[in-house]
């Protein structure tokens, strides 16, 4: 166990590092559009109306992002710490994918493009990516744990609490009659103030109304996120599929797919794909465990994305600072603004 968690620290390091320069390159207009979601529920802590908390659901996200958001808007409306926030989400995912199956799974995570490519959102994902991770991790442990998780991962995202359902559900049916019981209604109790915000969503005429996709570009989508690495590495992932990991993959799998045709999700949003990247990574860390002769191929292709990974970034930021350095209308713009002055930014210009 102590080795298993020596190996561990380098994969963290890699994964901190390369979430860093994420958050540097994430800050746009699209991340900037993305924290103004949460302003109801913001607006709810300000006004001090906690039954509104519950009802602010935002498109298929449950309130708990958007309290959370709220919360860190009201106290350091800084976007280094929005995005800081949900580093350490994608990092504390790395870290308990790590804790329950090694370093080989914790690396695979820590350089999946559909973990990485989002972890420094200013939005629900890492969360919901991190719930994920806390539920088949805790799936085999004291029921307690897997009630917990569960609730969060309801409360983070609707595909997420489909997962939960069905993990709590697979692992019910092998407790104790008392054990079950409490399982249940530990999670019924977690689900109950959220059912009404889902049940009105599930009313609304908008809810089912995003963009219909062709299925030719989805897949050209999943292929270019994954990347070749990826490519290679999803044999592995069908390998070593079972238990929790098993379950969650194909729940959330099934659901993203049933949203998809009942216009629920729309099919060109990368971010879904990262929630099933848990499970996966644990998948392919058992795979390998069964075939040790492919650890030195997993270690290649992951550090291979890694390294591609922190190339691009790096030139992303340079361009930035490069970019800096030119003056534009914008600079003018705010060297003749004056405190309370709106300044609107038009995108593309």
């Amino acid at each position: 166990m102590r080795s298993n968690s020596l190996a561990l620290i380098p994969v963290l390091i890699l994964a901190a590092l390369l979430r860093l320069l994420r958050m540097h390159v994430r800050w746009d207009e699209i991340t900037l559009a993305y924290s103004a979601y949460a302003e109801p529920v913001t607006q709810a802590l300000i006004d001090g109306h906690p039954t509104a908390l519950l009802g602010s659901w935002i498109g298929l996200h449950p309130p708990l992002w958007g309290v959370i958001h709220g919360l860190m808007e009201m106290v350091a409306p800084i976007p280094w710490v929005w995005m800081g926030f949900s580093s350490l989400c994608s990092l504390g995912a790395v870290y308990l994918v790590g804790r329950s199956g090694g370093w080989v799974p914790a690396l695979v995570l820590a350089t999946a493009p559909v973990h990485l490519l989002d972890a420094a959102e200013v939005n629900n994902y890492p969360l919901a990516s991190l719930a994920v991770a806390a539920l088949v991790v805790t799936a085999r442990g004291p029921w307690i744990g897997l009630a917990l998780a569960a609730v969060f991962a309801a409360w983070t995202h609707l595909l997420t609490g489909v997962a939960a359902v069905a993990v709590v559900v697979w692992r019910a049916w092998a407790l104790r009659t008392v054990d079950r019981r409490a399982l249940l209604g530990t999670v019924f109790l977690g689900l109950l103030p959220i059912l009404g915000g889902a049940l009105r969503l599930m009313g609304e005429g908008s809810t089912w109304a995003q963009p219909d996709g062709s299925l030719l570009v989805w897949l050209s989508m999943v292929a270019e996120t994954v990347g070749y690495e990826g490519l290679v590495l999803a044999p592995l992932v069908l390998l070593g599929l079972s238990g929790a990991s098993r379950v969650a993959w194909l729940a959330l799998g099934l659901a993203l797919v049933t949203a998809v045709g009942f216009d629920a999700a729309a099919a060109h949003q990368r971010p879904y794909l990262g929630l099933l990247a848990p499970a996966a990574a644990l998948a392919v860390g058992m795979a390998v465990r069964r075939r040790r002769w492919l650890v030195p191929v997993v270690l290649i292709l992951c550090t291979v994305r890694a390294a591609r990974f922190a190339s691009d970034d790096i030139q992303r930021i340079q361009g930035v600072v490069s970019d800096l350095r030119v003056e534009r209308g914008v600079d003018f713009a705010l060297s003749g603004a004056e405190p309370g002055d709106t300044l609107w930014l038009v995108a593309p210009a």
